[in-house]
């Protein structure tokens, strides 16, 4: 345990990260008492959004240069409302979810707003809101009450119609539910449940609608933030310990870093097929990976006031937002950029394998993951316990990397089957043939 311990602190004092020492705080348009635990999303290096208290948030155009107040709706109704969480995708298009259940959007840079969803029959608070494009997003909220179950939403018509679209309900609490959802795409995300024993790390990859358990075992408490790179490659932030996986929450590596204090967010800095995974702590400490969490350095910068949120558009732009006891009382900006970030290749699988179904046993769906070093010839088929074929589930040629296939058995009786992948490839000459079994039980 000594070794492993000197080995960590030499890479967290070697490793290069986004230029430390050259923030610079940003004070102009900015009125520090509407913030507090505000949210920031940012388009690009350019365009800015941070949430705020009384239907205030702050908008920039200029990387921060200048920043704007605009408030939102009429203040007589619900004076006190908060920006829980923010989506922007340009200047113009900027969507909120607000502590009262609302979701609120602006497509002419703030100067008209829309009510897209307020229904409290449904939720009275929207903790995450994910837009993807102009038509394409996700959003959750509480049930009726503050401990209600969990609600997503989808849109794919830019908002104008939100619709709820679990069949699954999941147990939290509101406030801080944002950090523990995290989706990729409009199909496949993620969401860790507290509050229940052993604790679940659910995945979807039907937009929300079915939700199944991954292999998550990492912690006995409680799961502070969770965000993914991709639908393989994610972070998590337990008190003290730093978490990741590579095959989309299938298993899970974990380091011990000397920080015990609350996660509150994490961002991945892109560039090209590059990237850089940055984790911020209350502890004022954000910490950087660049070789997808073997190493890790951190920034001092902020030693005397806690960190809130970040955002990182790009491997040239970041925004740091800090202060104390919730109230943000400084925004820093850093525009000198990544000093290096890592390839994707490195990460491709070295090996052809095919994973256990998870869940096991399963009812009526469950999920199969399979790897390829190589673009190959893929057939995966399920058999009954007879050796009779029940399905195909995969029969082409398909791309190397880390690939997934639910099978649904809503139609067959409970019982004992098995699944089998078999692959060619003209790059390594190799086959590759394996049977697993799976039990669905109704």
């Amino acid at each position: 345990m000594k070794k492993v311990f000197i080995l960590l602190v030499i890479s967290f004092l070697t490793y290069p990260v986004f230029s430390q020492n050259q923030w610079v705080e940003q004070t102009n348009g900015i009125d520090k008492s509407y913030l507090r635990y505000s949210p920031i999303d940012a388009s690009d290096g350019h365009n800015v959004v941070i949430g705020g208290w009384y239907k205030k948030i702050f908008t920039t155009t200029n990387s921060g240069s200048n920043w704007t107040m605009i408030e939102y709706g009429d203040t007589a109704n619900s004076p006190i409302e908060k920006t829980i969480d923010v989506s922007i995708i340009d200047k113009y298009h900027i969507w909120l979810g607000t502590d009262n259940g609302k979701i609120i959007n602006t497509s002419d840079g703030g100067t008209t707003w829309q009510l897209q969803f307020y229904d409290t029959t449904i939720t009275n608070f929207i903790n995450y809101i994910k837009m993807f494009d102009l038509q394409n997003g996700v959003a959750m909220g509480n049930g009726k009450s503050n401990a209600g179950p969990a609600i997503i939403l989808k849109t794919a018509n830019g908002g104008k119609n939100w619709n709820s679209v679990n069949t699954q309900a999941f147990g939290g609490y509101s406030g801080d539910m944002w950090r523990r959802i995290d989706f990729v795409n409009p199909n496949i995300g993620y969401f860790f449940e507290s509050g229940v024993n052993p604790q679940k790390l659910y995945k979807t990859v039907d937009g929300g609608v079915h939700w199944d358990t991954t292999n998550f075992s990492q912690v006995s408490s409680y799961l502070t933030i969770l965000k993914f790179y991709n639908e393989n490659i994610g972070f998590a932030y337990t008190f003290g310990k730093i978490l990741y996986t590579l095959d989309g929450g299938n298993s899970w590596d974990n380091l011990t870093i000397n920080d015990d204090q609350w996660g509150m967010d994490i961002a991945y800095i892109k560039k090209g097929n590059s990237f850089t995974v940055a984790l911020a702590t209350i502890a004022s400490n954000i910490y950087f990976s660049s070789d997808t969490g073997k190493t890790w350095t951190s920034d001092t910068t902020f030693r005397n006031s806690a960190i809130y949120s970040i955002s990182f558009p790009n491997d040239q732009n970041g925004w740091v937002l800090t202060g104390a006891g919730g109230v943000i009382n400084k925004i820093y900006y850093n525009g000198n950029g990544l000093i290096t970030a890592i390839d994707n290749k490195n990460i491709l699988p070295n090996n052809y394998s095919i994973s256990q179904n998870y869940p096991n046993p399963f009812n009526p769906s469950t999920i199969i993951q399979y790897s390829l070093p190589f673009e190959s010839y893929v057939s995966i088929v399920v058999y009954n316990i007879l050796g009779e074929e029940v399905t195909k589930l995969v029969d082409g040629n398909m791309p190397a990397g880390l690939h997934k296939i639910r099978f649904d058995g809503s139609g067959l009786s409970s019982g004992i089957y098995f699944y089998s992948i078999r692959t060619t490839s003209s790059e390594n000459n190799k086959n590759f043939l394996k049977v697993q079994k799976m039990v669905l039980l109704k």
